[in-house]
């Protein structure tokens, strides 16, 4: 009896070749598995033993030995095309990788001109790339949106109606993303491919925020109780009145007790009035609301001393004195065929 050793092989030049090994995957058969190390190949190279799997085996087996080789720029596209959409900071931590140096301007001018005139990659702006499929080169591709939004200024996250659509809540699709940040980090609006990357000043910018996995990538935005809070206090940017509460329905795992948290820090009472009104609201019309009791709702009402106000002045309105608010007429059918 012998072992079948499987071997995950990086290979480690001792001098700067021409090419360089993506991987190495070596069968062969011996009385004794390698350890990890370096392994001679050549005067010039080796090749570094990271992972080695053997397996008892009885009967015979020839040497079996899979070598992909890639040059540079190819390295450097695999790693784009991993990464799907890359901006300077991820470009200088491939040039490292790859070139062993972090000049931007030498991977620039060096390889990924040659990728954008190979149309391997494109070029969204200036420090932002996307990468192009083997099998949509030399064809219209779209970059994800998301993907995209989330490279803009890393650190950020998405927020009103891009949040909705992120949870799986918005009732239409809009054309429009909303990055918050900070008014230091802001950035000019930009098109591109028919959608408005859209910079929203906001100093909570890092409260109350969650991750969503989306397409074996990772997006950060305002997580439910922060969504429904901010996209009362900025119908515009979730598509006005009808888009909101028609998405704020289908919005889970909202939590009164998290609402009251981030109420405490906009210190708004209209805006408190405003989202006690909607859950209740949505409490009698949209089954994911239905956990909310009465007495959750009672910190948000008016003190007694409250002057009602309009949540929109542009519509004929009427008082609800419950909660200190002139409602548009008809506003509550807008929640019909939900």
């Amino acid at each position: 009896m012998f072992y079948l050793n499987f071997l995950l092989l990086n290979c480690l030049p001792l001098s700067r070749p021409t090419f360089s090994f993506l991987s190495l995957i070596f069968v062969y058969k011996t009385n004794n598995a390698p350890s990890k190390g370096t392994l001679c190949v050549s005067s010039t190279k080796s090749i570094y033993v990271s992972k080695c799997i053997s397996v008892p085996y009885k009967g015979t087996l020839g040497v079996s030995v899979t070598v992909i080789v890639m040059n540079k720029t190819e390295q450097i596209y695999k790693e784009i095309l991993r990464e799907k959409v890359v901006n300077s900071k991820d470009l200088k931590n491939i040039s490292k990788e790859v070139l062993g140096q972090t000049d931007n301007k030498y991977l620039y001018r060096k390889y990924i001109n040659k990728l954008l005139k190979e149309k391997k990659v494109g070029k969204v702006k200036r420090g932002l790339y996307f990468s192009i499929p083997l099998d949509h080169i030399g064809e219209e591709f779209e970059v994800d949106r998301y993907i995209l939004s989330n490279k803009i200024k890393q650190g950020y996250a998405l927020g009103y109606h891009s949040a909705l659509e992120l949870h799986g809540a918005a009732y239409s699709s809009f054309n429009s993303i909303y990055i918050l940040i900070q008014k230091k980090d802001r950035f000019r609006l930009f098109n591109f491919q028919n959608v408005k990357y859209v910079p929203v000043i906001n100093k909570y910018y890092n409260h109350h925020l969650t991750i969503v996995k989306y397409k074996n990538k990772t997006v950060s935005v305002t997580d439910p109780a922060r969504t429904f809070v901010e996209c009362l206090d900025r119908v515009d940017l979730c598509g006005g009145w009808e888009e909101c509460l028609k998405s704020l329905a289908n919005l889970r795992e909202v939590k009164v007790s998290d609402i009251l948290d981030i109420l405490r820090i906009y210190k708004n009472k209209t805006l408190e009035l405003k989202t006690g009104y909607l859950l209740e609201l949505l409490s009698k019309n949209s089954p994911y609301y239905s956990h909310i009791k009465k007495k959750e709702l009672e910190p948000l009402k008016p003190l007694d001393d409250w002057i009602p106000v309009y949540i929109d002045r542009d519509v004929t309105s009427k008082l609800r004195k419950k909660w200190g608010l002139y409602i548009p007429e008809g506003f509550d059918g807008l929640l019909r065929g939900i």
